[in-house]
Formats: structure tokens, sequence, C-alpha cells
């Protein structure tokens, strides 16, 4: 009977090649610390976006008790908060030590067609959510 053959592969890693072929388990993650950060900032973005969220239906539901008749203005009060969110983004933003990989920008056109579309889809939104606060009984 004939003998089965293995053939293993070895990969040379361009970085570090004086250590050898480069291992299945080498690890490529950020260090625990980044990570860590990472998820304080995810974390502090979904509670400063879930309190606003609140706040702007408290605002809503007062606006109306209070004899508020324009749908507008509650449409307003729901997404005029969103600049709040933009501080911690800008503060705590990578500064250097990342690595930026070059891709073509988006063409002009395709920007401002996503853009005008997201804007129309959450003005809706927060037209119809004013409408239905405004026939809530109080």
């Amino acid at each position: 009977m004939a003998e089965v053959q293995h053939i293993q592969l070895h990969i040379m890693g361009a970085a570090n090649s004086s250590t050898g072929p480069v291992s299945e388990t080498s690890d490529f993650r950020p260090p625990r610390r980044i990570n860590i950060i990472r998820w304080l900032r995810i974390s502090l973005y979904v509670i400063v976006g879930f309190s606003s969220s609140a706040a702007a239906s408290l605002l809503t539901r007062l606006y109306y008790e209070k004899g508020g008749t324009s749908k507008w203005v509650g449409t307003l009060v729901q997404v005029v908060g969103f600049p709040v969110l933009l501080l911690p983004c800008y503060f705590f933003s990578r500064r250097s030590g990342a690595t930026v990989v070059e891709t073509p920008p988006p063409s002009l056109l395709s920007l401002v067609c996503v853009y005008a579309y997201l804007g129309l889809l959450i003005a809706g939104n927060a037209f119809l959510y004013s409408v239905g606060f405004e026939y809530l009984t109080p």
C-alpha cells in the first residue's frame, strides 16, 4: 500500500521574519486597554442617545400639553439634539497612530443623494412621531 504524505506550508511573516514561520495563533488584535476604551465610548454614545430620545419625547409631550399646535415644532424637537453627539466624537477621535487606508472619495452626487434620503427619512419619522403625540390623550 502507498503511504500518505503530509504537506506542510510555512508562511513567513514580513514584519518579523527573524522568528521563523508565523503560527496560526498570531494575535493581531489591538491592545486590551484600547479595546476597553472603545467599548466605553460606545456605551457613552448609547446612553446619550437613549437619554436624548427620552428627553425629546418628554419635551414633545409637554409642548402639546401646554397648548402647542404646530407639528413642525414637535418635529424639530425630535432631531435638534444631534449636535450633542458630535462633541464627544470630535474630542475622543483618534489623533495619531491609526493606519490610514487610502480609498477614493465617493462622488459628490452619491453623497448628496444619501444625505438627502437619510435626512428626509429622519424628518418624516420625527413628523409622524409628533403627529402621534398630538393626538394622545393627556
